[in-house]
């Protein structure tokens, strides 16, 4: 069944695109709290709150901050690698989100983040290959 809806979801994105999807404030904060808050770091913050309110940019420039104070946090170039999607730089996306994967290879976030950059930018069977490693990541996951 998931396999299904997986598969609907992203025909379905794929042809109509994300455009300006409205952020439901309770569950971004649920699904995005424990990356920043367990940091405590205020740019962290900063740069989710500048992506909920659209200020993509802004965001791009509190995750670089807080990259000086945490350079080994590779959730950071995930993060980043969020806010210059959504600001259409898919290049320096990729660049980020590669970096975050050199840096932790076992996040299925990371390359579950690289498809939807490279369903952005038409690539869909790297795409496909990053949603398949999702699947195997988190299934292995489960298993411990």
């Amino acid at each position: 069944m998931y396999k299904k809806m997986a598969c609907c979801l992203v025909l379905f994105f794929s042809m109509f695109g994300c455009g300006n999807i409205e952020i439901d404030e309770d569950e971004y904060e649920a699904n995005n709290t424990d990356y920043y808050y367990e940091t405590g770091n205020q740019f962290i913050f900063d740069g989710h709150q500048k992506i909920k309110a659209g200020d993509y940019l802004g965001a791009v420039k509190d995750f670089t901050k807080a990259m000086d104070e945490l350079p080994g946090y590779a959730y950071l170039y995930g993060f980043r690698a969020w806010a210059k999607q959504e600001s259409k730089d898919y290049e320096g996306a990729l660049a980020d989100i590669n970096k975050a994967i050199e840096m932790q290879s076992d996040i299925a976030d990371f390359y579950k983040w690289r498809a939807e950059i490279y369903r952005d930018i038409g690539q869909d069977d790297l795409m496909e290959e990053d949603f398949k490693k999702v699947r195997e990541l988190k299934k292995y996951q489960q298993q411990y």
